[in-house]
């Protein structure tokens, strides 16, 4: 089953797809609420600049929620976790473009964290879409 034809069906609310928005959106609200009041703290560690962490908070901010309403819908609409899903996709290629090109400049430590941010996000989503495709009807 491809990802068009998932956003074209229904998604039943599962425990195991409702779990991963939840820990996704939850994670992302935590670091968000977390990042902002510190991101002029943790440039120089990650050499990011604050701006950009700032950004990120935002991002993970707006993300975290979008995901925790996914969650918690009766039935959610599957172009909405469709597109959630590809956000982690997209939000991994962003960090480690961040790791490799002058998009950022960051510190030994700041390119771990970046690498596994894209880890993490890149394993969501893929239990996400694996959870969604299960109980496609």
């Amino acid at each position: 089953m491809t990802t068009s034809e998932l956003s074209q069906g229904t998604i039943r609310p599962t425990r195991e797809l409702r779990t991963l928005l939840t820990v996704n959106g939850i994670a992302n609200v935590a670091g968000g609420a977390l990042l902002l009041p510190l991101a002029g703290t943790f440039d120089a560690p990650t050499g990011l600049s604050p701006s950009l962490l700032v950004g990120f908070g935002v991002f993970y901010l707006v993300y975290g929620a979008a995901m925790w309403f996914a969650a918690t819908r009766p039935r959610p609409r599957p172009a909405a976790i469709v597109a959630l899903i590809a956000v982690n996709l997209v939000w991994a290629i962003d960090c480690l473009l961040m790791v490799g090109t002058v998009l950022a400049h960051p510190t030994t430590l700041g390119s771990v964290l970046l690498a596994a941010e894209a880890a993490t996000v890149t394993g969501l989503a893929a239990l996400q879409l694996a959870a969604a495709r299960r109980w496609h009807t």
